[in-house]
């Protein structure tokens, strides 16, 4: 099927039901998709310009804090984006930022869903490359990896109010010049919070929970040596 984004498409991403996933792409879009009753995928929504740059990985949230997709760009910045079932309806609280993007407009009939963007994260230094939001065990978490090496987990305290995503934790992914590329939550509620970081040029770990595992390996391909950490 056309994916009817312009360039690479970098992420895609069921929701919890799967029977939605998201697109993101080079061509700084989000595409939404929807399961028919007969099994076709159809186009939902779209967001334009969704960034600055090119949008590299997504993340659904649990869909008890309702209906939201985090986004990650190269930019260094991660965007918050909430569907709202009625366009109709008043416009996001004063308290959501008012420059951030929404979604474009289009000649669908008024009962389409809209995104809006609730909050932009920008502690990131490099480009983001890796989001994941929490189980919904350890509230509404998001934890981000970038390029400078550094993972940071944020919270939204107040989830009536999703401008605000204080910064929760930090720590080093890797060594210095150290690149984070990937991450995972531990899914396991009898377990303290616990994530699994891995990336390239070297890796160390950091306290989370109060527990520090490092693992890693000697790599043999073109790419260099590679470590995991599970904090």
């Amino acid at each position: 099927m056309d994916s009817g984004h312009d360039y690479y498409i970098l992420d895609a991403q069921y929701d919890f039901y799967g029977r939605r996933f998201a697109t993101c792409s080079s061509d700084h879009s989000i595409r939404i998709w929807d399961q028919a009753p007969d099994g076709t995928w159809n186009p939902s929504a779209q967001i334009l310009k969704a960034s600055r740059s090119a949008l590299s990985r997504l993340s659904w949230a649990s869909p008890e804090y309702g209906t939201l997709l985090a986004v990650a760009s190269e930019d260094s910045t991660v965007s918050i984006w909430e569907e709202q079932a009625n366009p109709s309806s008043p416009s996001a609280p004063s308290s959501a930022p008012s420059s951030a993007p929404s979604s474009a407009p289009s000649s669908a009939p008024s009962s389409t869903p809209s995104w809006v963007c609730r909050a932009t994260l920008k502690e990131s230094l490099r480009a983001v490359t890796a989001v994941a939001f929490a189980p919904p065990c350890w509230g509404l978490r998001l934890a981000t990896a970038a390029m400078d090496g550094v993972v940071r987990v944020y919270e939204a305290v107040d989830v009536m109010n999703l401008a605000l995503w204080p910064l929760h934790e930090t720590f080093e992914g890797g060594r210095e010049e150290g690149r984070v590329m990937v991450l995972s939550w531990n899914p396991c509620r009898f377990d303290p919070p616990m994530l699994v970081v891995g990336g390239r040029g070297g890796g160390s770990g950091c306290g989370w929970g109060g527990r520090t595992v490092v693992a890693g390996g000697e790599g043999r391909g073109e790419g260099g040596g590679g470590r995991c950490c599970v904090s």
